[in-house]
């Protein structure tokens, strides 16, 4: 296992931050702005930074120690931000971050299903960077983008330049990835991981969790906050925002659902190759 280190080079703050500062002169040094860690605890603090110089804008910060040193840096996730501006001034402690999330969930394995394992924004979620940092915490990784990826390869999988999900669900390659799935999650915890964090805007679940549900396979979705939220739970929101026929069953209902709401988070484009608004 690779020694911590610290996140860059500190020692240097600003007014109300904590080693969240860097000196011009030393930037060449700094390999990357951007680092995918490990926190026990974080708290995060909602206050008005510039209160004393008349400036009520109110702002959350991060605040946490990695390899010994203590960090206070700005939230800028709009979800996140949002969340904890509309609570009262204060430190909000949260104990499980990250990777620390799927230990507390007993995750066993990680289960890639994006179509394109990288980011340019966030190349601590690459393919490579994320599987060793995983394995750092014992935890499995597979890519399973070919097989269960939300914008296939095969043009037989579009229709009319959409993803059809019901086209990949036929594949003999989205049923061995399936398969190898379910093989996994009968001997330990296997968390499906894709770009979106909103379950209901996913593949993972219109698609992958709802074959999984098909055959057994007990699912449940990680929310945003931590919290686990059981398939079905997930399926009634899904309901709750549609107005379908009150004459079909449940399952009907669901399957209905599931393919208007496909419509709308399926990937679209010019075929696999194409430009799209979806790119999982």
């Amino acid at each position: 296992m690779d020694p911590v280190k610290p996140l860059w080079i500190d020692g240097f703050s600003t007014y109300n931050g904590r080693n969240d500062k860097v000196p011009l002169e030393s930037t060449a040094s700094v390999s990357s702005s951007l680092r995918l860690i490990h926190v026990e605890r974080l708290a995060l603090a909602v206050f008005s930074p510039g209160e004393a110089f008349g400036n009520r804008k109110r702002r959350v910060q991060g605040r946490f120690s990695h390899a010994g040193r203590d960090y206070a840096l700005w939230v800028t996730d709009p979800d996140y931000e949002r969340a904890y501006l509309s609570k009262l001034n204060g430190v909000y402690e949260i104990r499980d971050c990250y990777l620390a999330l799927l230990s507390k969930h007993r995750v066993a394995a990680v289960a890639d299903v994006r179509s394109a394992p990288y980011s340019r924004f966030s190349p601590h979620f690459g393919r490579d960077a994320l599987a060793a940092a995983l394995k750092n915490r014992a935890i499995g990784y597979a890519y399973l983008g070919r097989e269960l990826g939300g914008r296939p390869d095969d043009p037989a999988c579009y229709e009319e330049g959409r993803v059809s999900y019901e086209r990949i669900a036929r594949t003999e390659r989205f049923r061995s990835g399936l398969a190898r799935v379910a093989d996994t999650a009968a001997r330990g915890r296997v968390a499906l991981m894709c770009a979106e964090k909103e379950p209901l805007d996913c593949h993972r679940t219109l698609l992958v969790a709802r074959a999984l549900a098909g055959k057994g396979v007990p699912v449940a979705h990680i929310l945003a906050d931590g919290t686990l939220e059981a398939h079905e739970e997930t399926m009634d929101r899904l309901m709750a925002a549609f107005t379908g026929d009150l004459f079909l069953s449940r399952e009907e209902s669901i399957a209905q659902a599931i393919k208007e709401r496909t419509g709308r988070v399926a990937f679209a484009g010019d075929g696999p190759t194409g430009k799209g608004r979806r790119s999982r």
